[in-house]
């Protein structure tokens, strides 16, 4: 017994012994940590020299193109579209007051006719009774007769010298008779339609040789020269949009650029989006009803600012800088925030803005990138 508890306390110790040998060993075999070469420990980053400046303040919106004079034909009187020189179709330009659409009025014409025949037969049986009782007038409704013509426009009637005589020629129903006709050549001139402006035609609802019905809505047509973006801004932004504001305008499809001004701003509210309306006029050949751009509307001026990418903005309105080669935070005034970018005062001129922020911390050390720093 005494021989197997020896060796069972030899054989305690002998493993012991090994494990310390081992545990010695694997310590040995750890790689020491390396020292970080003083490249690792500087952060590298692109650096930003300020220069104050007066800038421009502005504000973005988006906003569909509505022609400034825009039209919507319809027919005020009946009949087939007869053929004109030009056809009414989409994308036809016109000119100032020459003829777009024409209706067969053929019937009304006749119509017409027999109602100044009428007239003046109403006239020859007039004068008579006037060299009689009413010689004074005699002679203006004589000249009147001579002059009549049935082709042509009617002209207005002898004015009554007399109350008495005012009563005489209506109870002839002469007056009445001229009303009619009168009435008859207003609806001829409906007829035909002209262009009321230089312009487009941007909606053609009927042909030649078609049935045209009174009422009927027949196109749209525009001033081809003249639009309004419509934007629609924050009740915030409406406060600084002024009549006469400068505007850049720009095509996100196709990069064109124009010039414009704020022409007017409506003084309601849109309750469904609690937004106004501002109404930007632009010009140029490549526009067209209904592009949607984006305008750049200037509100102002600073005095002095600079701008940066809206990244570099901290949570409590700070920007990182090189000072001594170490990054620290300054203090800005934030003037005003846009898309991507940031206007803000605050930091002196000559000064280096850090252009990466992500994982910086105040005095840590800095370089620009394509700087050198020397090994020691």
């Amino acid at each position: 017994m005494m021989v197997r508890k020896i060796v069972v306390a030899c054989s305690g110790v002998l493993i012991i012994a090994l494990s310390l040998v081992v545990m010695r060993l694997l310590a040995n075999q750890k790689k020491r940590p390396e020292r970080k070469t003083q490249m690792e420990q500087v952060f590298m980053s692109p650096l930003l020299e300020v220069n104050n400046s007066s800038m421009k303040t502005s504000l973005s919106a988006m906003g569909v193109v509505e022609a400034v004079n825009k039209v919507e034909i319809y027919a005020e009187v009946g009949g087939i579209m007869k053929m004109t020189s030009k056809n009414f179709l989409e994308g036809m330009s016109y000119r100032g007051g020459e003829l777009m659409i024409s209706i067969d009025s053929q019937e009304d014409e006749m119509n017409l006719k027999s109602m100044k025949s009428e007239l003046l037969n109403l006239i020859v049986e007039l004068l008579p009774d006037l060299k009689l009782d009413y010689i004074n007038s005699y002679e203006q409704w004589s000249e009147y007769l001579k002059n009549y013509n049935i082709e042509g426009k009617t002209e207005e009637l002898p004015s009554p010298l007399s109350e008495q005589e005012k009563y005489f020629i209506s109870a002839r129903g002469i007056q009445q008779k001229y009303y009619d006709i009168k009435s008859l050549e207003a609806k001829l001139f409906k007829y035909n339609i002209y262009a009321p402006f230089d312009g487009e035609l941007i909606e053609s609802n009927i042909k030649p040789g078609t049935l045209v019905r009174t009422g009927q809505k027949l196109g749209e047509y525009i001033n081809s020269n003249q639009f309004d973006l419509v934007v629609s801004l924050s009740l915030e932004d409406a406060k600084s949009v002024k009549q006469g504001s400068e505007v850049d305008v720009v095509s996100n499809a196709t990069g064109e650029t124009w010039s414009g001004e704020v022409h007017r701003v409506n003084k309601s509210i849109d309750e469904m989006t609690q937004t106004v309306k501002a109404f930007v006029r632009i010009n140029g050949n490549d526009l067209k009803e209904g592009m949607f751009l984006k305008a750049e509307i200037y509100t102002g001026k600073t005095n002095s600012g600079i701008e940066i990418p809206r990244k570099l903005l901290l949570e409590d309105n700070s920007v990182f800088v090189l000072e001594n080669d170490m990054a620290t935070k300054v203090k800005v005034n934030v003037i005003q925030q846009k898309d991507d970018k940031v206007i803000v005062s605050g930091i002196e001129d000559g000064s280096k803005v850090i252009l990466k922020a992500q994982g910086l911390e105040v005095g840590k050390p800095v370089i620009g990138e394509n700087s050198s720093i020397s090994h020691s």
